[in-house]
């Protein structure tokens, strides 16, 4: 199931497939966003990062389906070279590759868990994934924009 639709980083409006190549803002500044991870893009994005992908994934682990593993995924646009955010949420990692020059750069942020769905007092599946988001935006919250854009423009080479 693909639950994912473009978004423009830059006007903040979602942008129906079929309009894509007609919408009025530049093509690197549109994402493949669930819809539920806008509120991070938005956030990275208003830092100076660019995030090209942000989807959150739930993979059952078991016939029973009480088991799964959930996976909250956002690809960067490969301009960050430090840990620009600092220490990430408990959880939460930095995902670096080489690019061509062999220098290393930031490919994603990624939050990986196995859940267990015990069905306890309004506890659902979409509500431990909304809980995980909302706890990500909060930790992007207490960063500073203009401090992040400046390590991100002495670092850059």
């Amino acid at each position: 199931m693909i639950k994912s639709t473009l978004y423009c980083l830059e006007c903040r409006e979602y942008v129906p497939l079929h309009l894509r190549d007609n919408h009025p803002c530049p093509s690197d500044k549109i994402a493949a966003v669930d819809k539920e991870m806008t509120g991070i893009v938005d956030r990275l994005y208003d830092m100076g990062i660019t995030p090209t992908c942000a989807v959150w994934t739930a993979t059952k682990q078991s016939d029973d389906e009480i088991e799964y593993l959930l996976t909250v995924q956002i690809e960067i646009e490969s301009q960050v070279c430090q840990p620009v955010l600092g220490d990430l949420p408990t959880g939460w990692e930095y995902h670096w590759e080489k690019d061509a020059s062999d220098k290393i750069k930031l490919n994603s942020i990624a939050y990986e868990e196995i859940w267990y769905d015990f069905g306890f007092d309004g506890e659902s599946l979409q509500g431990r994934i909304n809980e995980l988001i909302k706890d990500f935006e909060g930790f992007l919250d207490t960063r500073d924009c203009d401090a992040v854009q400046a390590l991100m423009l002495l670092s850059y080479w």
